[in-house]
């Protein structure tokens, strides 16, 4: 944990001098003020995620210790209708580079970390309008992100 902590302090160090992120990824105008993320697990494995270290498109870093995360619903495959809720919590302005995360598993009753790293494919996703399949006439954003 103290390696991952150091990591992401020197990431926003190295973010905060020398060239900015605009100059490395060219800028990134997202079509909304606030991205959400959530996680979420199948029914039968449950876990539940105690801390996430997040820095974004922009430099900055984010820490969160109070997580919404929706009870896992799924048995045998992922559930084509699952979803993030209402995350008032999980936000952030800019379009996510790396997300460390710490979750305890129910079952083995161990403690884990995971690092995401994420790239210019899946940040044109995040800010590409899509067409909503609710309305034929109006577009939607991946603004919502869930983790599994």
């Amino acid at each position: 944990m103290k390696a991952i902590t150091g990591l992401l302090s020197l990431l926003l160090l190295a973010g905060c001098t020398g060239s900015n992120t605009e100059e490395q990824h060219g800028t990134i105008k997202a079509p909304w003020d606030e991205w959400y993320f959530a996680f979420t697990t199948p029914k039968a494995l449950p876990a539940q995620v105690t801390l996430v270290k997040l820095l974004d498109t922009e430099g900055y870093g984010y820490v969160f210790e109070t997580i919404n995360q929706p009870q896992g619903i799924s048995v045998g495959k992922w559930d084509d209708q699952n979803s993030a809720g209402g995350t008032q919590f999980n936000k952030a302005k800019s379009p996510p580079q790396m997300i460390v995360f710490c979750w305890d598993s129910i079952i083995d009753k161990k403690t884990y970390e995971t690092t995401l790293f994420f790239y210019s494919d899946t940040w044109e996703k995040m800010i590409t309008p899509y067409p909503n399949p609710l309305t034929s006439s109006k577009s939607a954003y991946r603004q919502t992100m869930l983790i599994g």
